[in-house]
């Protein structure tokens, strides 16, 4: 604390500041002269290495998805077909991020200081730290040719790989049996938009209720 009050009280004598608004005037101009020379940097970095102007662009994701054209070559194809165009929208639905259990307790054999329970099934506990999320959303593959419409599709969702270089876009029809509520009660499967009770607004939900023309895509 003592360290800290020196300092502004140098910067308060240096720059012979009468009151606090000369003092947050002060601090507003050199955050925005410093913020303005690093995104020069960066314009000057991403003209250089990448020939496309940071500045040009209203948001970093805007300009990321150019980078992205840029550096694969790649050509979108225009997806004409209306309906088409209405599920792709439909299957946009964010993602949930909550804590669903506070506390769980695995049972393994021949853990010392675990009390195995014999009467329960065998379980474990799989810690998984994904610390770039975006980053490994980005990975994944993404549509953009030869779009087609199939009615009465008969295919095994659970054999399509992560990488497979065709995808689909699902219009289903979801019945979830009641016998599996219990389990899936704190993260049930398939979340989707919709309004919640007493709301104007759409909210992605995660329910055990069986669902109508539900989009997925995989």
């Amino acid at each position: 604390m003592k360290i800290t009050y020196i300092h502004a009280e140098n910067i308060w004598h240096t720059f012979d500041i009468k009151t606090f608004g000369e003092y947050s005037d002060l601090y507003l101009k050199t955050d925005i002269v410093i913020l303005a020379d690093v995104f020069e940097n960066f314009r000057d970095l991403c003209l250089s290495t990448l020939e496309l102007d940071p500045a040009h662009y209203m948001t970093a994701p805007g300009f990321a998805f150019d980078c992205m054209l840029k550096y694969t070559k790649v050509k979108l194809s225009r997806l004409m077909d209306y309906d088409m165009l209405l599920l792709f929208k439909k299957s946009i639905r964010g993602g949930i991020c909550q804590s669903t259990k506070r506390y769980v307790k695995a049972n393994i054999p021949n853990i010392e200081g675990l009390d195995l329970n014999s009467n329960e099934p065998i379980t474990w506990i799989t810690y998984l730290d994904c610390v770039n999320l975006y980053g490994k959303s980005m990975l994944t593959e993404l549509p953009f040719k030869d779009f087609e419409s199939v009615d009465d599709l008969d295919i095994d969702v659970t054999k399509i790989a992560d990488d497979s270089k065709v995808g689909y876009i699902l219009e289903l029809d979801i019945e979830y049996p009641k016998h599996l509520h219990k389990n899936y009660n704190d993260f049930p499967f398939l979340p989707f938009n919709e309004c919640p009770p007493n709301s104007k607004v759409k909210k992605l939900l995660t329910t055990l209720s069986s669902k109508k023309k539900l989009c997925s895509s995989l």
